[in-house]
């Protein structure tokens, strides 16, 4: 935590520079990190949402692993903010996407980021959520980490 401020303009430096060689896979991890750090400080803003919208836009509509990160922190940054709706909704395409990829990684990513952005979701919902999202791997998936 001491070393927050640092971190936090460290993504933003990551931000602009992907932004200057355009390249959206470090545009999306910058966006992450950054939600990332401001989440555990507490100090999720505008900046942050904006950063994870124009992410979401860079890496495009297909469905990938870092796609499902994107929406993962888009889902929660707006709960943070007061908008739960919002990121309800970001989260279960969140879900959805990582169910259509076949990755349990991605969906416990995903899975763990509706918790944060559960907002108004019957709590059978929200723990029908963190069951799936605590379901052992396989042998084969284990392997494949």
């Amino acid at each position: 935590m001491g070393e927050l401020p640092r971190s936090i303009e460290s993504y933003r430096g990551a931000a602009q520079l992907a932004r200057e060689i355009g390249d959206p896979e470090l545009l999306a991890r910058a966006a992450i990190g950054l939600e990332e750090a401001c989440r555990r400080g507490l100090i999720v803003g505008d900046e942050v949402v904006e950063l994870l919208e124009e992410a979401s836009a860079a890496v495009g509509p297909g469905d990938t692993q870092l796609r499902v990160q994107v929406l993962g922190a888009l889902a929660r940054a707006p709960a943070f903010r007061g908008n739960a709706e919002r990121g309800s909704v970001v989260g279960a395409n969140a879900v959805a996407m990582a169910r259509r990829l076949g990755d349990r990684r991605s969906l416990a990513l995903a899975l763990f980021s509706s918790y944060w952005a559960r907002g108004g979701m019957p709590s059978e919902r929200v723990a029908a959520l963190l069951d799936e999202r605590d379901q052992p791997l396989s042998a084969g998936e284990r392997e494949a980490l």
